[in-house]
C-alpha cells in the first residue's frame, strides 16, 4: 500500500479534483463518487490502459454501486497496488463521510509518486463534456 510520507491536505485534494474534466457535473464529493464512476474517470486520465469506462454504470442503487466498486477494485486498483476491503467498499458505496476523501488522497499520492501526467482527452470528448456540463461546479464553496 502507499506509505504516509507524502501528505495531501483537503484543499489540495479539492483543487486536484476540480481540475479533472468529468462526464457529469460533480457537486457533492461523497455522493457523486459513491457509484465509482467518477473514480474510474480519474483513474482513466492517469492510467488509461487499466480502465475501461464502459464497465462502470452510473447508479443510485446500493447493489450496483457495490458491484462498480468491486470491479474497480479487482480490475484497476489491484494493478496499482491499492486494495479496498469489503468494509471500505461498503463505506464508499453508502457515501460514508470521509471514505472517498481517504481513497482520493491515496490515489493522488500514487499519481504523484508514479510521476504520471494526466492524459488529455480527445477534442471530441472535451466538446461533448462541455455541452453536457455547461457549468462544471467546483467543490470549493
Amino acid at each position: 500500500m502507499i506509505g504516509d510520507t507524502v501528505q495531501i491536505d483537503n484543499k489540495e485534494l479539492i483543487e486536484w479534483i476540480d481540475g479533472i474534466p468529468f462526464s457529469r457535473p460533480a457537486r457533492n464529493l461523497t455522493r457523486d463518487f459513491s457509484d465509482a464512476v467518477l473514480t474510474a474517470e480519474v483513474l482513466k486520465l492517469y492510467y488509461p490502459r487499466h480502465v475501461e469506462l464502459h464497465n462502470y454504470v452510473p447508479a443510485n442503487g446500493i447493489n450496483t454501486k457495490r458491484e462498480n466498486w468491486k470491479m474497480l477494485n479487482r480490475k484497476v486498483l489491484a494493478k496499482l497496488d491499492i486494495k479496498l476491503s469489503s468494509d471500505t467498499i461498503h463505506q464508499l458505496a453508502n457515501g460514508s463521510q470521509g471514505a472517498v476523501e481517504k481513497l482520493l488522497t491515496k490515489l493522488r499520492v500514487k499519481v504523484l509518486r508514479d510521476g504520471v501526467e494526466m492524459h488529455k482527452p480527445k477534442l471530441k470528448d472535451v466538446e461533448s463534456n462541455v455541452e453536457g456540463n455547461e457549468a462544471q461546479t467546483s467543490y470549493i464553496k
